[in-house]
């Protein structure tokens, strides 16, 4: 992007980003607005909560961030937070303490966090949730309350295969691009993304933009697996894959298989 360009807006969600509390203390100070959207789908609060960035987190409640305002795929706040891989049960407690909704619902699906904390077996997380006033007898939109969510995930644990490295990789266990999504998750779930690839969520966000914006794909195997695990467990959480997450998931396939077939395998 170039520095023309660049706001403070953006500046707010790379200090996010990087965790840095003085950058923020700054713009704050400056008097920017916590809670805008710029360029973006999503609000700093949410960004914060979702990496489990306590520090930021609290400066930002501090400096006026609406703790119930929706962020990517209109998410809220608690929600990434219950989902997040570090910290989410004190980042959660700390919202719910400034008054975020216990029940709120995110995206197309209509889940609540304690739906979506029960997909990811956040044990501790879903106590804490229905101590502070979640609802487990609230559905979704196909009226799926948290203890279906809980079972779901019982039976993703039985289908999901062990992880396949990518120098065990064979041509014919990577489905073709045109393969129905089941077939694609599948494959996808043979890959233990979030261990291979630190920040994942970001690396994969990142891909999916350019894709959005280019049609490029990422151009080594791990990346390409990687990707293609995080748009699985994307629309596990989200619901039904969108027309545009099946085209990338197709791309990504394509590009693994082509990259096996010449044995490229790094």
């Amino acid at each position: 992007m170039p520095s023309d360009s660049f706001t403070p807006e953006d500046e707010l969600f790379t200090a996010v980003a990087r965790g840095d509390a003085a950058k923020i203390e700054e713009l704050v100070a400056q008097g920017i607005d916590v809670d805008a959207h710029p360029n973006y789908d999503d609000t700093a609060l949410c960004a914060a909560a979702g990496r489990g960035r306590l520090e930021i987190v609290k400066l930002l409640v501090e400096a006026g961030a609406d703790v119930n305002k929706r962020g990517y795929r209109e998410i809220p706040p608690l929600t990434r937070a219950a989902l997040a891989r570090e910290n989410p049960l004190d980042v959660a407690a700390y919202l719910l303490e400034r008054g975020a909704d216990a029940n709120a619902r995110s995206h197309e699906m209509h889940a609540t966090a304690l739906m979506l904390a029960a997909l990811e077996g956040r044990a501790q997380v879903m106590e804490l949730l229905a101590a502070r006033g979640a609802d487990p007898s609230l559905t979704d939109r196909d009226g799926r309350t948290a203890q279906d969510y809980l079972r779901r995930r019982e039976e993703l644990s039985e289908e999901r295969p062990g992880h396949v490295p990518n120098d065990k990789l064979r041509l014919e266990d990577v489905p073709p691009a045109d393969a129905d999504w089941t077939e694609h998750a599948a494959f996808a779930h043979g890959f233990f993304g979030y261990e291979e690839v630190p920040s994942l969520a970001a690396v994969a966000n990142a891909a999916s933009k350019r894709f959005r914006e280019t049609g490029e794909v990422p151009a080594a195997l791990t990346e390409l697996r990687a990707c293609l695990f995080f748009e699985h467990r994307r629309a596990v959480h989200f619901g039904a894959p969108t027309d545009a997450m099946r085209a990338y998931g197709r791309a990504l396939l394509a590009a693994i298989r082509e990259r096996v077939a010449r044995g490229a395998l790094e």
